[in-house]
């Protein structure tokens, strides 16, 4: 158990989650992020994306295209990036919640939603003439995604048995 500050200057019992527990949670969010964004980008709405790739949508092409984008690259560093935010957050956010360990998740999950992906698909709406049906679809799965991602890391991340709520996540 170690010890630290907060701002009211009282020292308080931190019990920090494992680095094993953090990587797990780190690689379980990463890959079912990936899976997601797929599923969802990749067939769910690629209907709806279909009038625009090439256009607004850079054309995937076959493997054996010498074309292929490879700006595509970066898509499993978006993942990775909203992977890493969400799991820092998960480790300095403090919540005054008793309700449990998916109440927690649920409000991370909404935050990182409305700092992330949220404004993202919002902002690309208001730049490029998305139609407004896909923007809103485009919004809420990526609203289930990031409550399930969060909901993925919460439950490797949450405390572990025997330490009580106000040890996990003491209020000062």
């Amino acid at each position: 158990m170690a010890t630290t500050q907060d701002s009211g200057l009282q020292t308080r019992a931190v019990h920090p989650i494992g680095r094993g527990r953090v990587a797990l949670a780190g690689l379980a969010v990463f890959v079912l992020s990936q899976v997601c964004a797929v599923v969802v980008h990749g067939f769910v709405l690629a209907a709806d994306y279909a009038p625009f790739e090439g256009r607004l949508l850079r054309a995937a092409g076959s493997t054996n295209d010498p074309n292929l984008a490879w700006q595509f690259v970066f898509l499993p560093v978006v993942h990775l990036s909203f992977t890493i935010g969400l799991i820092w957050l998960f480790l300095v956010a403090r919540t005054d919640d008793d309700r449990g360990w998916a109440t927690r998740a649920f409000k991370l999950g909404a935050m990182s939603y409305l700092i992330g992906p949220g404004p993202m698909f919002l902002l690309w709406y208001a730049q490029q003439p998305w139609p407004g049906a896909l923007a809103v679809k485009q919004l809420g799965y990526e609203l289930v995604i990031a409550l399930m991602l969060a909901i993925t890391a919460g439950a490797i991340l949450r405390k572990s048995v025997g330490i009580s709520d106000a040890d996990q996540h003491p209020t000062g």
